[in-house]
């Protein structure tokens, strides 16, 4: 306990040494998932500017874990990274090494199967670049079927278990990988129903929100990419009923479009109806 008052006194002094209007820079932080002295250490940083009426920035490919988001409610403001554009992957291929040549010819391929995500895209420039540049076919499906950036994977699980508590919430998080495009209240009550049903199915959807939901558009919300690149953690036959139930969904709108009947489709096929 002393050493912690020591620890805090000391930051409460630096922090009083620094400027007017000093603005302090954290750039790259990364996932503090599961590192609790890490988390306390970092908060205590974070305490020490706010007291001493310093601003701050914080850069980073993770947003603001649960205890941060509370304990800074009223200052935090969270800013969304938009997706990179083709000419933004472009820039992170020609930093891995890739020719002016390649990145012509393929950065839009790359920014279309990441969906622009920014650490899928430093993940696939990375597999790239171990495959000396070759966008044979092989290299194709694989970039195309996300067999690459597994290297996220064990951190993802971690960061998943970080923010979703509650055994159901992460069960809805997986089932959310079944929708096809943006998501809604609708399908997100259709996949809560799915045996075995999960309780409160839309105040979990909201434990979601804005990490592993981020919003498109009013009421209308898209998975991170990086969700459906991981295993579901499903039964097959509850994955199937999943499918099966949301197919039944957008053929219950009546008429269809050429998008809800290439939908419907989709889903009863890998329902197998």
């Amino acid at each position: 306990i002393e050493i912690q008052k020591e620890f805090k006194g000391t930051l409460l002094r630096l922090v009083s040494q620094l400027p007017k209007n000093t603005v302090f820079i954290l750039n790259d932080f990364p996932n503090v998932a599961g590192k609790e002295k890490l988390k306390q250490g970092f908060s205590q940083l974070l305490n020490a500017l706010v007291q001493g009426g310093v601003k701050v920035i914080v850069t980073s490919n993770y947003p603001p874990y649960g205890e941060l988001a509370i304990a800074f409610a009223q200052r935090l403001q969270a800013l969304q990274i938009e997706p990179f554009t083709d000419d933004e992957t472009g820039d992170v291929l020609r930093f891995y090494g890739g020719s002016e040549l390649f990145v012509a010819e393929n950065q839009s391929v790359v920014n279309a199967v990441t969906d622009g995500h920014a650490l899928l895209v430093n993940a696939a420039a990375r597999y790239l670049r171990e495959h000396d540049w070759d966008m044979s076919n092989e290299v194709f499906i694989d970039l195309f079927k996300s067999n690459y950036g597994q290297e996220y994977t064990a951190e993802l699980y971690t960061r998943i278990i970080d923010t979703t508590q509650n055994e159901e919430t992460k069960a809805l998080l997986y089932r959310l990988g079944a929708v096809m495009g943006s998501i809604t209240d609708k399908e997100i009550a259709v996949i809560g129903t799915v045996p075995p049903a999960i309780a409160g199915v839309h105040e979990r959807s909201q434990q979601l929100k804005g990490f592993w939901l981020q919003e498109a558009d009013r009421g209308r919300f898209h998975l991170s990419p990086m969700v459906r690149r991981l295993p579901n953690n499903l039964s097959e036959a509850n994955w199937q009923a999943i499918k099966v139930a949301l197919g039944d969904h957008v053929l219950s709108k009546g008429k269809l479009s050429q998008v809800d009947a290439n939908a419907t489709l989709t889903y009863y096929l890998e329902g197998k109806a």
